[in-house]
């Protein structure tokens, strides 16, 4: 027997059709049965781009059924049925594939055609194949809507009107392109627009945030390896390092990590010398996986390129390049993307990366816009496979915030 929808897709059917531009954020990381139900159930409710979020989510394309459409409707053999008037379908029929194309067809219109009533919709079950109470008031609705006797029962006259309705509507084009700005949330953009901020900004003109109450200036130079002043560099969650002229060290855990304090979203972090209060972020090779163990936080993907007979030393070869290649095809704005270098545990480190813009469907290259940590100062780059591939790497950890 079919499940009920589930209610984060009740919760999004305010606004109809249900799109991509709308609806991506109340997909993200919901349970794959969930989105196998909507699929099943619901997918007429479903508009433009939908079926591009649902495999994006983890369903396999075969899995999502095209929109239903009048001659879907018009060539099922208990429809013409009901529309030559040689059979009524109603509460227990037996048909079950009838019963759910008609259903099919009541969502559609609910979601195509303007001011339907919402009883069309079938909110609780959807197109499950079981005319029950929920399709009889979505029939009844109808029937009212338009001047019938109103009997809960698909005759003649409502079969022709749900056909001609659904001549009607526009189409709906499932995996229709998204653009990378309509599936990134309110806290991903936050993340990126506090990244392009603190690498514009410049000493003089420094970038100024207010976090619980209290004021935080940040510029790209100071993510240097040279420190640019004696003082601190202080971050939100009390994260603090000190920084001395002429001494050289790596910041790209610590830009990283800034960047999410900033944008208020939860970061790790570490007491550094107890009995101290001074946190300090994971370096890159941990920063990862400690992060996707956070309350909103998911590991997209994880790679484990490491030599099973020296660990220090990656696998390569077409395979691997392939892996890296779809993993940088996943990443979105307000990603991050932290790597293993080559070479024993805590030599060299890692690397950690803020994304800010998706690859480029046609860049053979797969690159993805960073900002991150650079020599000089925190910058904004491309960095695909030509730069991670082949080996250049170990081990790669792509964690995404969802909360």
């Amino acid at each position: 027997m079919a499940g009920p929808l589930p209610k984060f897709f009740r919760d999004a059917l305010t606004a109809l059709p249900v799109s991509a531009s709308s609806a991506w954020a109340a997909f993200d990381d919901r349970p794959v049965r969930e989105l196998r139900i909507v699929a099943q159930q619901g997918i007429d409710l479903l508009g433009d781009g939908m079926g591009t979020v649902l495999v994006h989510e983890g369903l396999a394309r075969t899995e999502i059924p095209a929109p239903i459409t009048a001659a879907d409707l018009s060539g099922d053999a208990g429809f013409q049925a009901a529309l030559g008037g040689t059979d009524v379908l109603a509460p227990g029929h037996a048909d079950g594939a009838t019963v759910r194309l008609v259903q099919r067809a009541l969502q559609a219109v609910a979601a195509r055609v303007p001011g339907t009533d919402a009883a069309l919709r079938l909110a609780g079950w959807g197109a499950d194949g079981d005319y029950g109470q929920e399709t009889m008031a979505a029939i009844a609705a109808w029937q009212r809507a338009h001047g019938l006797a109103v009997d809960g029962k698909v005759g003649a006259q409502v079969a022709r009107g749900l056909l001609d309705a659904l001549k009607g509507a526009p189409a709906v084009d499932l995996f229709q392109a998204v653009a990378p700005a309509e599936r990134t949330s309110p806290s991903a953009r936050r993340i990126v627009e506090t990244a392009r901020a603190i690498i514009e900004a410049t000493e003089d003109a420094p970038f100024t945030a207010t976090v619980r109450g209290k004021a935080y200036r940040y510029f790209g130079r100071l993510f240097g390896t040279e420190a640019v002043f004696a003082g601190r560099i202080d971050i939100p969650g009390n994260v603090s390092y000190g920084l001395r002229p002429g001494t050289s060290y790596w910041k790209c855990n610590i830009f990283a990590g800034t960047t999410l304090a900033v944008a208020e979203v939860p970061v790790s972090s570490f007491q550094f010398n107890p009995p101290s209060p001074t946190r300090h972020f994971p370096r890159a090779e941990k920063f990862g996986p400690r992060l996707a163990a956070l309350r909103g936080w998911k590991m997209v993907q994880a790679l484990d390129h490491r030599d099973p007979d020296d660990e220090t030393q990656p696998l390569t070869g077409t395979a691997q390049d392939a892996e890296i290649a779809e993993l940088l095809g996943l990443v979105q704005p307000g990603d991050l993307l932290f790597v293993d270098h080559p070479g024993r545990p805590g030599e060299d480190g890692g690397h950690c990366r803020v994304a800010v813009e998706a690859a480029d469907p046609a860049d053979a290259d797969v690159a993805p816009a960073f900002a991150q940590a650079s020599q000089a100062a925190a910058v904004i780059r491309r960095d695909g496979l030509s730069r991670l591939g082949g080996g250049a790497e170990l081990q790669f950890w792509l964690v995404r915030y969802t909360g």
